[in-house]
């Protein structure tokens, strides 16, 4: 990944609806869309879950 790009760069590059995200974390950390990802961190998508 190029440096400085963004939570949201990130998911538009792999072609994910960020609508379809509701939990974001990089490096086990929650964070938001306009996050910058460094080199070498682990980023979580998580779509909405339900259950019962």
């Amino acid at each position: 990944m190029p440096d400085g790009i963004t939570v949201l760069d990130l998911v538009k590059k792999i072609e994910i609806d960020p609508t379809e995200i509701h939990l974001i974390m990089i490096n086990g950390i929650r964070c938001e869309f306009d996050k910058i990802v460094s080199n070498g961190d682990r980023v979580g998508l998580f779509p909405p879950v339900g259950g019962g």
